[in-house]
Parts: C-alpha cells; sequence; structure tokens
C-alpha cells in the first residue's frame, strides 16, 4: 500500500502506438496492495496517447486501479484537488478507458477480499477532449470510473464527494 504521499508536480505523458498495459496516476501509486491512505495529488496530469490498443487502459487522480482478487484492500483519506485536472488530449485513441478523479478502476469479483473506499475527494475536473477515439467503452465517475467488490460487507463509497466536472 501507500500512506502519506503528496505529488505537487504536472504529469504529462505522451505515448504513441502502445500494445502494452497503460495506466497513469496522480503519483501516489499504479497498482497498490494492502491500505492506500492519506495521499494527494494536487497538479494536473496530461495525456496523448495516440493508438493504444492495450484491453484496459486505467486513469486516476491518486492511483491507476485495483483489479486483484487475491489480497485485501483498502483506500481512505485521499485527495485529488481542484489543481488535479486530468486531461485526455484530442488526437488521443483508446480501446477501453477506465477514467476518475481518484481511480480509473477499483473492482474485485472475490468474495473472500473486499475493497472499501471511505473518506475520499475528488476536486479536480476531468476532460476528454473532443477528437478522443475510444473504439469500445469510455468508463468514468468522478471519484473511481468502475467499482464494484464481490465481498458484500466490503462493497461501499463510505464519506466520500466529488466537485470536479466530468
Amino acid at each position: 500500500g501507500m500512506l502519506n504521499n503528496y505529488n505537487g508536480g504536472a504529469i504529462i505523458v505522451e505515448v504513441e502506438n502502445m500494445a502494452g498495459t497503460f495506466h497513469v496516476s496522480g503519483g501516489a501509486c499504479s497498482y497498490p496492495a494492502g491500505t492506500t491512505d492519506n495521499c494527494i495529488n494536487d497538479a494536473p496530469i496530461t495525456i496523448t496517447a495516440k493508438k493504444v490498443t492495450s484491453a484496459d487502459t486505467m486513469v486516476g487522480g491518486i492511483l491507476t486501479g485495483d483489479t486483484n482478487t487475491k489480497y485485501e484492500a483498502s483506500y481512505s483519506n485521499l485527495t485529488n484537488t481542484e489543481n488535479g485536472v486530468i486531461t485526455i488530449k484530442k488526437g488521443s485513441s483508446f480501446k477501453t478507458l477506465y477514467i476518475g478523479g481518484i481511480s480509473g478502476r477499483i473492482a474485485s469479483s472475490s468474495t473472500t477480499y473486499g475493497k472499501p473506499v471511505s473518506n475520499c475527494v475528488n476536486k479536480g475536473n476531468i476532460v476528454v477532449e473532443d477528437g478522443v477515439t475510444i473504439t469500445e467503452d469510455l468508463i468514468g465517475a468522478g471519484l473511481i470510473g468502475q467499482f464494484y467488490n464481490g465481498k458484500a460487507d466490503a462493497n461501499y463509497l463510505k464519506d466520500c464527494s466529488n466537485s470536479g466536472s466530468f
């Protein structure tokens, strides 16, 4: 997991002709394991990605995503500030894009291991410019693009808020 991280530097990513895994976050972590607590992104994320053909692209203000079914994890006190604007630039192309102010995707079909999310705040806008091509799915939201848990008692977003636009 990640504890007490702060990012204040702009993240600018430019890629072309990428077939492998493509995940971008605001500096806290990409694929965490365990507890992620008290992390802040206070800087913009700007992505130009031409011809990205990986199955799933995940973009988040704090973490890219967590789809592992083999461990328990929790996410709390994560903040993407109003400076944490996430912009996908025109000319970018994706197969499937998961995008959120906190995380692109937190998902587990496991009935054993949960991934509860609490006390998270997104104030940063999410901008997908005209001229972005998505051939399958755009799955996005202010907090977490896609969220689900197979473990019933860990399937919650608690005390979270979003004031950023999408």
